[in-house]
């Protein structure tokens, strides 16, 4: 995977400026730019302040709500949106999203947000949000089983393949921070995430609790939060690898960490690159010989990645430094680089299987297809590594040149990953042709997965869709994302925060800053446990069927069928596979790019639908247990 953001399924946007205590920017200091200068003054980095002229700006013009006496008082109005739908600091309340309580549904181990917007309607400091304890008929649910992070606003770059009002930086909603309060000035929002972990031994039923908001000067306000806890755990998929890339590291404690961070986030894979794995390679004899000593960066994050317990392979792309030292005993074409990569590779398998390392898939070249040097040598090294026993191979990117990819290519390949979602030629649609490909690649006994499916890294719909429900309607078998902290190094994680254009899924701690996760990385969340809650209806379907009450389960699955068959891949290509804005958009005469209203991509849903029909399934599940177990 190339660091560069590349073309998505979908996308999803809208934008502004926002705010926090650190580094407070006055309302009428807001102007485009106002976040990326601000950050090269704190930095001291090497962020460019972008002249007039380069940014894309959001606009709301709506009017907001008439405050009641109450809001008034207090300075606030409070409202939510699906946690789908971006919202930028800008963008004005409709009076149908006022709050009058936050109500969430979960398993137990699930983790669930909620979206708590703030309007201010006069300037507000030491603006706080709190949560107490949920309780509940059988139990109490503690405070701290609920995290709260406000969202914070980054200059980002856009792509100019996405259109003229997403190629510029934007100050965007990009991560969720931890700070003691925030200010926001007056008529413009600040959205905080609630996110609770359902505890493992929560018992079944209702829970109650409170929502505080506070600021300075203001009476403050009070929203009831609610809870229902199903009476199971959701079932983990087999075979089915949801994953983010990052490259190897030899840091223990950041690997441990960041492992642990991404299988709460439902990740069941990884996709390692280095480019350099770290081996001592040495010729001994005209033999290949590696000395094991636990220091490489490739024995370290194999050794974490087992320890944290992730079930499926992992893909190790760029076979860089085992590919140059077999250089050094022939050219690429000649017998005897073939004969040292094959036995460095095999000699790594073996220990990998002595070590308890999880299996490995080999992907050799990142991205062959995109050149012909690149493809001969990936086509070479496949080759190679098609005949040594026990080894699995894989490739990325061929549908964004199929012409390169020859039925020779196809038999080399245990796993195809391609760009976007079921499209073999990236920019065309065919689902008929997508259909029989993937009948083909079953009946061959190979793996189809998506890879990059959004970059930006702060869109949660398309990552939400094509994770959960759309990656279950595609009969795809995985996806993951370019890319979790790729480009951080442990000694300097500040660098991240200076930088508008690399990709990263989640923001490290650094001197000053909690670090959080992109509200992308949460809805790559939201889509695994979409696909697990499919997936625990779907078997319970065939437990109420082999039960003999087929009927029941016929009622309980037709709907959410119905649902999913509404969603269409039409679309997923070009800038209906990014999402268009649904508002008015201009270029004004200095060049500064204005949008308006939402970006929302065009498969046939609402932001609001996702969560409908996770609580169209999660009453379905709970109807079909009680009758199955009976």
């Amino acid at each position: 995977m190339r660091w560069h953001p590349v073309l998505m399924i979908v996308g999803l946007l809208v934008g502004a400026a926002g705010c926090r205590t650190q580094g407070q920017v006055s309302p009428q200091d807001r102007s485009p730019g106002t976040e990326a200068k601000r950050l090269v003054a704190q930095a001291g980095r090497s962020v460019v302040a972008p002249p007039a002229g380069t940014m894309t700006v959001y606009v709301d013009e709506s009017a907001p709500p008439r405050p009641t006496a109450d809001e008034q008082r207090r300075g606030f109005i409070l409202f939510t949106r699906p946690m789908t739908q971006v919202l930028f600091p800008a963008a004005v309340p409709k009076t149908q999203e006022r709050v009058k309580a936050l109500s969430l549904a979960a398993c137990p181990g699930e983790y669930e947000p909620a979206v708590l917007a703030i309007w201010a309607l006069q300037g507000l400091s030491g603006v706080k949000v709190s949560v107490s304890d949920l309780t509940g008929p059988k139990g109490t649910i503690p405070a701290a089983a609920v995290e709260v992070r406000s969202m914070r606003i980054q200059p980002k770059l856009g792509q100019r393949r996405w259109g003229p009002y997403q190629e510029t930086l934007m100050d965007v909603p990009l991560f969720l921070e931890q700070r003691d309060s925030v200010d926001i000035p007056a008529n413009h929002n600040q959205a905080f995430w609630l996110t609770v972990r359902v505890p493992d031994d929560t018992a079944a039923g209702d829970y109650s609790g409170t929502v505080r908001v506070e600021a300075a000067g203001s009476s403050g306000a009070q929203v009831p939060l609610k809870l229902h806890v199903y009476g199971l755990r959701l079932a983990e998929p087999t075979g089915v690898r949801f994953g983010m890339c990052d490259r190897l590291r030899t840091d223990a404690a950041w690997l441990e960490e960041t492992f642990a961070d991404l299988r709460a986030h439902g990740m069941t894979g990884l996709i390692l690159t280095g480019p350099e794995s770290g081996l001592k390679l040495r010729n001994a004899g005209g033999k290949v010989v590696i000395d094991w000593d636990g220091t490489s960066a490739l024995e370290m994050t194999m050794d974490a990645y087992a320890k944290a317990g992730f079930p499926e392979p992992i893909t190790w792309i760029w076979h860089n430094d085992i590919v140059a030292f077999c250089q050094t005993l022939g050219p690429p074409q000649s017998s005897a680089f073939a004969e040292a990569y094959r036995q460095a590779i095999a000699a790594i398998n073996e220990h990998a299987k002595q070590a308890g390392w999880r299996p490995i898939n080999h992907c050799p070249v990142d991205e062959p297809f995109d050149d012909a040097q690149q493809l001969a040598l990936a086509m070479r090294l496949l080759g190679i590594l098609r005949n040594i026993p026990g080894v699995r191979t894989e490739a990325n990117g061929m549908n964004g040149h199929w012409d390169q990819f020859s039925d020779e290519a196809y038999g080399l390949l245990d796993v195809l990953v391609l760009h976007d979602g079921p499209v073999l030629r990236r920019g065309q649609i065919d689902l008929n042709a997508w259909w029989a490909f993937l009948r083909k690649s079953q009946r061959d006994g190979k793996r189809i997965e998506f890879y990059n499916i959004d970059v930006t890294t702060w869109r949660p719909e398309p990552i939400r869709y094509m994770t959960g429900f759309g990656l279950w309607k595609s009969g795809a078998q995985g996806t993951y994302e370019w890319a979790y902290m790729w480009a951080v190094k442990e000694t300097d994680p500040g660098w991240a925060y200076s930088q508008p254009k690399p990709v990263l899924f989640r923001y490290p701690r650094a001197p000053g800053e909690s670090g959080g996760p992109t509200t992308g990385y949460e809805g790559a969340r939201e889509g695994v446990d979409d696909y697990r809650y499919l997936l625990t209806l779907s078997q319970l379907v065939e437990r109420a069927r082999r039960a003999g009450k087929g009927s029941l389960a016929d009622q309980v699955w037709q709907p959410v069928q119905a649902k999913l068959d509404a969603a269409t891949f039409d679309n997923c290509v070009g800038k209906a596979a990014q999402g268009d804005w649904t508002g008015k958009c201009e270029i004004r005469p200095d060049g500064t790019r204005v949008a308006r209203g939402d970006m929302k991509i065009d498969n046939g849903w609402g932001f609001g639908d996702y969560d409908a029909l996770r609580a169209m399934i999660g009453a379905g599940i709970e109807r079909l247990q009680g009758a199955v177990e009976q």
